[in-house]
């Protein structure tokens, strides 16, 4: 894959969200695990899909980031309010 084609990748993936990603990246796997691809075609569906992977991480990663944030930040109520 070209560096154009590499930016092109990064900017489409930007424009997708977790589901989104996810599922493009199992229609991946399901057409390379299917087979019948010619080694370059393949090649390329496998960049993509490591692409979409790596994506998908790091949207888990700061949405673990976020929640943690949110958990520490967050003040339980004490009991005597609840009276």
């Amino acid at each position: 894959m070209s560096e154009q084609q590499s930016y092109q990748l990064e900017d489409h993936l930007q424009t997708l969200n977790f589901e989104e990603a996810f599922l493009k990246l199992g229609e991946i796997v399901q057409s390379l695990e299917k087979g019948g691809l010619a080694l370059t075609e393949a090649t390329n569906i496998y960049e993509h899909g490591m692409a979409l992977a790596n994506y998908c991480n790091q949207l888990l990663d700061e949405t673990k980031l976020r929640i943690t944030e949110i958990t520490q930040n967050n003040t339980p109520f004490s009991s005597e309010e609840d009276e």
